[in-house]
């Protein structure tokens, strides 16, 4: 395996350990507003590091079959802060809809 996909997998797995244990947390706290900081808190840090391993792989250089490095992608810098503007929407419509807020 590659250090890319690695470090993209760690990140996923980042993802999903975030998303899973923010709610197991929520849920041994109860439904009080106060169990929603330390739930919060732990899917930001699982969020933060999500983010350092995708940004780790995504700097890594790429090598073809043959085994020659390719350069970066020249717009490479324009799909991740239009990704990021996605993923912010999506989780304000995910909000909105369930009405988390």
């Amino acid at each position: 395996m590659s250090r890319q996909r690695l470090l993209a997998t760690l990140g996923t797995a980042c993802v999903v350990v975030g998303l899973v244990g923010g709610a197991f947390i929520h849920q041994l706290a109860g439904g009080s507003s106060g169990s929603t900081i330390p739930a919060d808190g732990f899917e930001l840090i699982c969020g933060t590091a999500a983010l350092f391993f995708f940004l780790r792989a995504m700097r890594l250089p790429r090598k073809d079959a043959m085994g020659a490095v390719q350069p970066p992608a020249r717009h490479q810098k324009f799909y991740v802060i239009g990704g990021a503007i996605l993923a912010v929407l999506l989780l304000v419509a995910v909000l909105f809809l369930t009405r988390s807020h």
